[in-house]
């Protein structure tokens, strides 16, 4: 299952919109960082990923899809997600 969110400051992000296939911010959250070894996101006050331990990270990021049930998801298959939680689709650096 994809979320697609609008207007949810809630979470973060602004406005997520489908666009040739592909989940797209239109504006990029400051409330959150992309960690650069597995992109998962997290408030900008963690010093360490809870998924893979990494510090290193970026807030250069665009995209989010939200992981429930790792399992059952062929999303998360496809992106390697093994761990439930929030991932950006693209960091930067």
């Amino acid at each position: 299952m994809i979320l697609v969110f609008q207007n949810t400051f809630k979470l973060g992000f602004n406005v997520i919109k489908i666009r040739g296939g592909n989940l797209v911010s239109k504006k990029p959250s400051k409330a959150f960082k992309a960690c650069l070894k597995c992109k998962a996101l997290v408030a900008v006050e963690v010093e360490a990923c809870p998924i893979c331990g990494s510090k290193d990270f970026s807030t250069e990021w665009s995209g989010i899809v939200i992981v429930l049930d790792p399992e059952k998801s062929v999303v998360a298959k496809l992106l390697g997600i093994k761990t439930p939680g929030r991932y950006a689709i693209k960091v930067g650096a």
